[in-house]
């Protein structure tokens, strides 16, 4: 059965200038597809001279028939990968791998300090490296996520804020270097607040 309102299953991420965002959730699934040409048209397609040559430089033959296939392309379309190997199953994983290299090529690596580095001084560098590995093998871009969101602290962090924030610029630093090796780039978007349960300083997105 199809719903008449277009529901997106996962966060796509456009990094691409004069995108224009449409509010998807109130628009039919007809509607968005009418325009998608349109759209594809105008901010998607643009002009280009080609020289073919043969792999030795030389000019093509006249009459020559030339078949063109776009492989990839500049504009970033991706999910979070948090699943990768994680799948119950070697054929679910397979497939999740399959799918994501087909379709996808910008991939949000989690830092999630929580579950990132459940026991203090021991952060899971090597999940990290796999990933990294396998989206550094297959063209796709990586972004991580987040630097700084203590909307849930480690249960190991202490209660004095300066040493919660000590220990905060040190993740934000040890992270950014370790991830600029591996080509991933960090981005975080934080406002502070204070918790009033454990009266300790925190961030939640802005």
């Amino acid at each position: 059965m199809k719903h008449p309102i277009l529901i997106t299953c996962c966060f796509l991420t456009a990094a691409m200038g004069g995108v224009q965002f449409l509010p998807a959730q109130t628009l039919a699934e007809s509607e968005i597809l009418s325009q998608a040409d349109a759209r594809i048209e105008k901010y998607r397609t643009g002009d280009a001279q080609l020289r073919l040559v043969t792999p030795d430089g030389k000019a093509l033959k006249k009459g020559t028939r030339v078949t063109i296939e776009q492989t990839r392309h500049s504009f970033l379309f991706g999910c979070n990968i948090f699943m990768l190997g994680k799948c119950k199953t070697a054929a679910e994983n397979a497939a999740y791998e399959k799918e994501f290299s087909d379709l996808l090529n910008y991939a949000t690596v989690p830092f999630y300090w929580w579950g990132y580095e459940r026991e203090a001084g021991d952060p899971d560098y090597e999940s990290t490296e796999r990933v990294a590995d396998w989206c550094a093998t297959h063209h796709i871009t990586m972004k991580g996520h987040p630097l700084a969101w203590n909307y849930r602290d480690p249960a190991w962090l202490p209660s004095d804020p300066a040493e919660a924030m000590r220990l905060q610029m040190q993740r934000i630093t040890t992270s950014w270097e370790g991830s600029r090796a591996k080509s991933i780039s960090l981005t975080s978007s934080t406002r502070p607040r204070i918790s009033p349960a454990k009266r300790r300083f925190s961030t939640r997105p802005s």
